[in-house]
């Protein structure tokens, strides 16, 4: 099978009776071949959107911070009155604490999203005491309070207390 050597006449969309007679005898021509200029922008113009729009799709949308208070009333060791006022945002706990004797004590710690936490009481800077537990499906809070001292552990427990006329719910 022949095939006309002249590409220009094909580039150039020229027509003549010489290219008809050509077709006329059955000569195939070749098919155009893409110009240089538009394979390099094509090149890179393609591969181009389709990372940026791979990685638009694949790009976590960031979740809500969450922020809540909670107003909570408990004992630790079983006898040791406290109540605690926590505030959450995000990841970070923080609040204060008042025990039995009416000493108030600032909560800083971590709440993960399996719902474990671990913080610390602190009075005047220094360390009296470690929460370590499990906030449950319904807000309470149980685990161990270990003094900063002591190798000793009590367990606790604190429910949520309920909300004061006039203000919003624990938790919420």
């Amino acid at each position: 099978m022949k095939t006309l050597r002249s590409r220009s006449l094909w580039r150039n969309g020229s027509f003549n009776i010489r290219n008809k007679a050509a077709a006329l005898a059955g000569i195939h021509r070749r098919k155009p071949v893409m110009d240089s200029g538009i394979k390099f922008i094509l090149s890179i113009i393609l591969p181009t959107i389709a990372l940026t729009t791979g990685l638009w799709a694949c790009e976590k949308q960031a979740p809500p911070e969450v922020t809540s208070e909670w107003r909570l009333e408990g004992t630790v060791g079983g006898r040791h009155g406290m109540s605690l006022t926590l505030r959450q945002r995000g990841e970070t706990l923080s609040g204060e604490a008042v025990n039995t004797l009416g000493e108030p004590r600032s909560l800083a710690g971590r709440l993960a999203a399996d719902q474990t936490f671990l913080f610390h009481e602190q009075r005047d800077g220094q360390t009296t005491g470690t929460f370590e537990g499990r906030m449950l499906n319904n807000g309470d809070l149980r685990g161990i309070w270990s003094p900063a001292q002591e190798g000793r552990w009590f367990p606790f427990y604190f429910r949520v207390a309920p909300a004061a006329p006039g203000k919003p719910a624990a938790g919420s």
